[in-house]
């Protein structure tokens, strides 16, 4: 056989028989694809670990994150407490801040929700109780922080227009953001910015 024509090296074994060889260019080739090959198996290894760690994370944010909103709205039944009704069943507005609202609901309860900068969480206390964070089984992973720039309740009027006095209040906004750990995808972390609102009916 014509090694030569087919690019082939020919060597010598120890018994003097000519042999075949791979050429540096092929041997480069060859690593060159097996390079290749690892590096793609470790990317697709590492996103896989990071997405076994993600996932649990960005579920727990969006689920936490629902129960607050859905406490401050709707109201929740907890430990201690029959059901508390939430803002949408507020008669009366006592007292509107962008970090803390306090109301009297329809079953006659004074209700305050607040916003916690120092311990990053949401709590409620009722009729001047114990202050309790919401939900009750909020991680001390996580952290509740300022979607942005924004107050964690902003208070409306009649008109619409951005109102602090609690008797003019008909309509309120609650955003807020929930985040585990730093909040980044690189750290394997989540965070997801909630933002609802509610009216408040005027009793005479």
């Amino acid at each position: 056989m014509d090694y030569d024509k087919l690019g082939i090296r020919q060597g010598k074994d120890m018994t003097g028989n000519h042999k075949a060889a791979f050429t540096i260019i092929e041997f480069i080739m060859v690593m060159v694809i097996i390079g290749v090959l690892v590096s793609t198996g470790v990317f697709i290894m590492l996103n896989l670990t990071q997405n076994s760690v993600f996932l649990p994370n960005k579920l727990n944010v969006e689920m936490a994150g629902q129960d607050i909103m859905d406490d401050i709205i709707d109201g929740y039944q907890s430990q201690g407490y029959s059901r508390v009704k939430g803002l949408r069943f507020s008669r009366q507005i006592v007292s509107a801040n962008p970090d803390a609202v306090n109301f009297i609901n329809s079953d006659g309860q004074n209700v305050q929700f607040s916003w916690d900068n120092t311990n990053k969480i949401i709590s409620r206390s009722v009729d001047g109780g114990p202050v309790q964070k919401i939900p009750y089984y909020f991680p001390n992973s996580m952290s509740i922080v300022k979607s942005g720039s924004s107050d964690i309740f902003i208070f409306y009027d009649a008109n619409s227009a951005v109102t602090s006095t609690a008797s003019d209040v008909r309509s309120i906004k609650i955003t807020f953001r929930v985040q585990s750990g730093s909040g980044n995808f690189q750290d394997w972390q989540h965070q997801v910015d909630f933002l609802s609102g509610v009216a408040v009916k005027k009793f005479q």
